[in-house]
């Protein structure tokens, strides 16, 4: 058989190949699948083409069934002669970087996976990695730039990542924000790991006083909750580092102009970019703040430790204790949330942007259902709690039903501490405090305790 007649199709596209030929028999050019070895037509992803002149010789039989597709499907692309990275049967690499099998055995011939776009990431996932829970970089508390577990964290309690997959991470006891790059390979991106202080400068020579959340705007420059100082810093893509807001670093809850605004202990930070908002957990207020248009405000929250829901139609009635993580995301009706681990309550709040209305995904007055939760991711519409006492990572689904008949799920963790890597619910955590995604639904912990970056593959 001519090779220039054959052509490689991804499932789906060898479907509607077959389709459109399938309706008009009486065209030019048909196709056939190809059946390779016992792997069925449709999974081995090649077709034969069939000239006019072909099928007077050997008409092909009829397709008794007519398939319909309406997905977006991948192009038809014909086999490069001698290209043995295409070749099912060849021992080239695979899209996920694994080696195919040598020889010529048909029988072994299988295609790489085509991912689904919005997996669920506790159900599923497209990261390459081995489905389980590893240690990415870390090893015993200090500090020491260098790469994977060589390297060294002192209690770091947050982390972001950037638009090329690099991790920053808030070494919060080392008084300073680290950088790791996608080899696992660490370095201080700013601030002065011998000292806490409050000063603006560039990297290193800058000072920090036990840094917590992170967060990038749409230009990547890194905001980070200074908590000891009271004050939103920035450091943008050269290192340099500003005071965003509270420059004076006053403790307070002052609302207005960011310069003058006040704020006591903010924890975690995250950005919405539509809006161009900042969110802030006043974790020393009890409240949670907006930052937009160079003005901060409260969303929710009256200041007062305790646990209740908002009853006005607005948040200002609401009540918070020690609110630390935070993320930004949609629920069913669209609205757009912010997600709170409401940390010494125990539970996972909800504050709407829209007029500041609190709910409970979890949790209830008393009872410290998410154990200490310490930080909060959103992929797609899943929220990842990090339940930090309770040694576990757990997803919501952000777009389910809410309590009673909410429930969640154990994405990774037991019930115990420990540092082992391992399957996802075997591998044990040290008090995972923050979280943060990627595009394919990977995680990535902060474990507290034990000091270390875990990264967590579905």
């Amino acid at each position: 058989m001519d090779s220039k007649k054959l052509l490689r199709l991804t499932p789906v596209s060898l479907l509607v190949l077959i389709s459109c030929v399938s309706s008009n028999p009486a065209g030019t050019n048909t196709v056939e699948p190809l059946d390779i070895g016992g792997t069925t037509p449709e999974a081995s992803g090649l077709v034969r083409v069939i000239t006019a002149a072909d099928r007077s010789a050997h008409p092909p039989e009829p397709i008794a069934t007519p398939f319909k597709v309406v997905h977006h499907f991948a192009s038809i692309a014909p086999i490069p002669a001698g290209d043995a990275s295409n070749d099912p049967n060849s021992g080239g690499t695979d899209s996920s970087g694994t080696s195919g099998a040598s020889g010529t055995s048909s029988t072994t011939a299988t295609p790489s996976p085509t991912p689904s776009p919005t997996p669920s990431p506790g159900g599923g996932g497209t990261s390459s990695d081995t489905a389980g829970v590893k240690t990415f970089a870390g090893s015993t508390p200090g500090f020491l730039n260098g790469t994977g577990t060589g390297a060294q964290f002192n209690g770091p309690v947050a982390l972001a990542i950037d638009a090329n997959k690099n991790i920053y991470v808030a070494d919060t006891a080392n008084n300073c924000i680290r950088k790791i790059d996608t080899l696992g390979n660490v370095i201080t991106f700013a601030g002065d790991s011998n000292a806490s202080g409050f000063l603006n400068a560039q990297g290193t020579s800058a000072k920090f006083n036990a840094p917590t959340g992170l967060a990038f705007d749409a230009s990547g420059n890194l905001y980070v909750a200074d908590s000891g100082n009271n004050c939103i810093r920035k450091i943008d893509a050269s290192g340099n580092v500003t005071t965003f807001a509270n420059t004076a670093g006053t403790q307070g809850a002052q609302n207005g102009a960011v310069a003058s605004a006040t704020f006591n202990q903010p924890y975690g930070i995250a950005f919405y970019a539509p809006t161009s908002t900042f969110y802030v957990s006043d974790a020393g207020g009890n409240l949670i703040r907006a930052i937009a248009s160079g003005t901060v405000s409260t969303l929710a929250g009256d200041g007062t430790a305790g646990y209740k829901e908002s009853q006005s139609g607005g948040g200002s009635d609401a009540e918070f204790n020690h609110p630390e993580g935070l993320a930004v995301g949609q629920d069913a009706s669209g609205t757009v949330n912010v997600y709170v681990a409401d940390t010494n309550n125990g539970a996972l709040r909800v504050v709407s942007t829209q007029g500041g209305v609190t709910t409970s995904l979890q949790g209830a007055p008393g009872q410290d259902q998410l154990g200490h939760p310490g930080g909060v991711a959103i992929f797609d519409h899943y929220a990842f709690v990090a339940a930090t006492k309770n040694e576990q990572i757990r997803e919501f689904d952000t777009k389910a039903p809410v309590l009673p008949t909410f429930q969640n799920k154990l994405v990774a963790g037991g019930n115990t501490a420990g540092m082992t890597d391992g399957p996802l619910t075997s591998a044990l955590f040290d008090d995972p405090a923050g979280i943060a995604t990627i595009a394919s639904g990977t995680l990535y912990v902060v474990d507290k305790t034990s000091s270390r970056v875990r990264k967590v593959s579905f």
